[in-house]
């Protein structure tokens, strides 16, 4: 079921989504080569605790960690470890946090010093589609516009859409409808009302976005064993306007 929200729910998704861009702000502080995944799990639970939010992922569905870290041929649920970063690394850090009741979840990515050309426009694309979905999300837009969109973006690029795994509505839950997928047509999906909130994450790849998961249950990995990139805000749905709270 699609819930539109109450101001006073809204209020709350905005305080969960502000603890999430928090996060990703101390860890774009730390973030370089030599440092672990752990450690910024670590960071995670740290600033979470400290601003009177749980992690939303530690424990869900029996995921182990506080964050999601991909590295790159990893897309999406990649565990933290001690392995340290190194230099042209590009890396996913998708963040869950619930306080009241009400969840917050974004993901940015990062390059570990300079990178490749490919992986620079690489994170360029998908940060471009994300922010052109964003430009047109109102209400009365459908959920297929916003995939038609990011799919268009993404190939103009010359990059590929994972399309197995989506974004979807949050509330009281990490996960409601609607499913956000990131390609599709403007009459496909549903119209987008005012008070709905969303979490919006094209997943790009190189080549190919054929994909598969690992015995771990959770890390998806790209079959050709090339980068790929994964970002995500969370967005309130508004009569003329978008209003992202993970920034």
């Amino acid at each position: 079921m699609v819930l539109i929200h109450t101001e006073s729910e809204l209020g709350k998704l905005r305080e969960a989504g502000r603890i999430v861009a928090l996060v990703h702000k101390e860890v774009k502080e730390l973030i370089k080569e030599g440092i672990t995944t752990l450690e910024l799990d670590e960071l995670a639970k740290t600033v979470i605790k400290r601003e009177g939010g749980s992690p939303a992922f530690l424990g869900y569905k029996g995921f182990p960690f506080t964050i999601c870290s991909s590295i790159n041929e990893v897309i999406v649920h990649g565990f933290p470890n001690v392995q340290k970063l190194k230099n042209g690394d590009i890396v996913s850090i998708d963040v869950g946090c619930k306080k009241n009741g009400f969840f917050g979840d974004a993901a940015i990515s990062c390059i570990i010093g300079e990178g490749t050309e490919e992986t620079r426009r690489l994170l360029a694309a998908s940060e471009g589609a994300l922010n052109a979905a964003i430009n047109v999300i109102r209400e009365g837009v459908t959920t297929g516009t916003i995939g038609r969109i990011i799919e268009e973006y993404s190939r103009n690029c010359g990059f590929y859409v994972v399309k197995n795994y989506i974004g979807h509505g949050i509330g009281r839950q990490l996960h409601m409808e609607p499913a956000i997928f990131n390609y599709g047509r403007d009459v496909e999906g549903i119209k987008l009302k005012a008070g709905m909130c969303i979490c919006v994450e094209p997943m790009l790849c190189i080549e190919s976005a054929d994909n598969h998961r690992l015995d771990d249950g959770w890390t998806v990995v790209t079959n050709n064993g090339k980068p790929s990139c994964h970002v995500e805000h969370q967005i309130i749905i508004h009569k003329n306007h978008a209003e992202v709270i993970t920034i």
